[in-house]
């Protein structure tokens, strides 16, 4: 029925102990917080601030497993995006600076065009959420 939701989802049943509308509701955010999270990657990528750009990347994909499987290639994308920026946050973190500045603008890129399927699935499960018994 849908190419990226999981209906079975661990984190989307646990979810939905607190309630259909909660679901609903965060599905609702999720465009917004996804464009304001890109937003954030991409202010980090200017000014080369890999806290950003983990941040940004993690909220994502924390938004996203709600819905989709953490073995689908879109989260572990994902992951691996968030794994790269921490080691360079860290290395950030831990010496004030890092080696080699790594231009993480090809990924958002990548990120945003292969997220805009699975967003309008998530929205179409909203619909479909939203007038079943769930």
């Amino acid at each position: 029925m849908y190419k990226y939701v999981n209906p079975k989802n661990k984190h989307l049943k646990e979810l939905k102990q607190y309630g259909k509308d909660l679901i609903i509701d965060i599905i609702l955010m999720l465009p917004g917080e996804f464009d304001k999270n890109t937003r954030l990657i991409a202010q980090g990528i200017e000014t080369n601030n890999y806290e950003e750009i983990q941040r940004g990347i993690h909220n994502i994909k924390a938004n996203l497993r709600y819905f989709i499987d953490v073995e689908n290639p879109l989260i572990v994308f994902y992951q691996d995006f968030e794994n790269r920026s921490k080691e360079k946050w860290n290395e950030q973190k831990n010496t004030g600076r890092v080696k080699t500045d790594v231009d993480f603008s090809p990924d958002l890129q990548k990120a945003i065009e292969l997220s805009r399927e699975p967003i309008e699935d998530i929205m179409r499960f909203k619909d479909d959420f939203e007038q079943s018994g769930n």
